[in-house]
């Protein structure tokens, strides 16, 4: 799901604009106007989690992941976030 037609999601709703692009080697990059930076992920479909590791920063874990539409619903930390794929 993650990486097809190229990859590319962007963060609904989050200004600036945040893209993250996902690979097949489970790594990705994320940008916007502020940041640039890239990292690891896995995605565990069975538990509905994702994972991205951000180099250097921090680890971002989104679960209870439905993909449905093209949009990757999930949550952070308890706050709900949406990918939409581009």
């Amino acid at each position: 799901i993650l990486t097809a037609d190229g990859g590319k999601w962007e963060l609904e709703n989050k200004s600036p604009t945040t893209t993250y692009t996902f690979f097949d080697d489970e790594t990705f990059s994320r940008y916007n106007s502020k940041i640039s930076d890239s990292g690891t992920y896995s995605y565990d479909e069975k538990n509905k989690k994702l994972t991205l590791d951000i180099k250097n920063k921090e680890q971002l874990i989104m679960e209870n992941v439905e993909y449905k539409d093209g949009k990757l619903k999930g949550e952070i930390g308890g706050v709900e976030g949406t990918l939409i794929k581009k």
